[in-house]
């Protein structure tokens, strides 16, 4: 009977040294896949441009267009914490999944700006699909910085698209 209850102790006391160590181990883990958000915070502070601002002429005539929402909010990246990063994408990416180019302003329809859309949308979708870890940290850095680069081109074409129809607008009233 001795021999029975040492060895259920002994048993109970090994299964609880296992158990004890595999919790531990999975902590670990948890801790080494979670990222520094300082670290991303000073990166998109230093180290990304300064995502350029639609004009104020194109906001008063295509505001009625879906895409202005969507590269404001991508506009004030820079302003949010790195925290929020998945949601403001998954909201972006939400909007721009309406835009249809049949809807847009026949002034807009255009290989030059669609062009530019399609990368702005791929950079938002692509960046959208990455679980921000320590693994992919590197590659989430690069998307953020592609990110910027073809919504900045897409707003710099926006504005030369907006200045030529204003022009145009001006050339026509004279």
């Amino acid at each position: 009977m001795r021999i029975i209850l040492k060895f259920f102790i002994g048993l109970i006391t090994l299964s609880c040294f296992i158990f004890s160590c595999t919790n531990q181990t999975k902590s670990t883990k948890i801790k080494n896949t979670q990222i520094d958000h300082d670290q991303l915070n000073s990166y998109v502070k230093d180290s990304i441009d300064q995502p350029l601002k639609l004009n104020q002429n194109f906001i008063e005539n295509f505001n009625s267009w879906d895409l202005v929402s969507a590269i404001e909010s991508t506009t004030q990246i820079k302003d949010k914490e790195t925290e929020t990063f998945p949601f403001l994408f998954e909201m972006i990416s939400l909007e721009l999944d309406k835009i249809k180019f049949e809807n847009a302003p026949e002034d807009l329809n255009i290989p030059q700006v669609i062009g530019r859309f399609r990368v702005y949308k791929t950079n938002i979708l692509k960046i959208n699909s990455i679980d921000l870890n320590i693994k992919n940290f590197l590659d989430y850095k690069n998307n953020l910085k592609n990110l910027i680069s073809s919504h900045n081109a897409l707003v710099n074409m926006l504005n030369l698209t907006a200045n030529e129809i204003e022009e145009k607008n001006l050339i026509i009233q004279d």
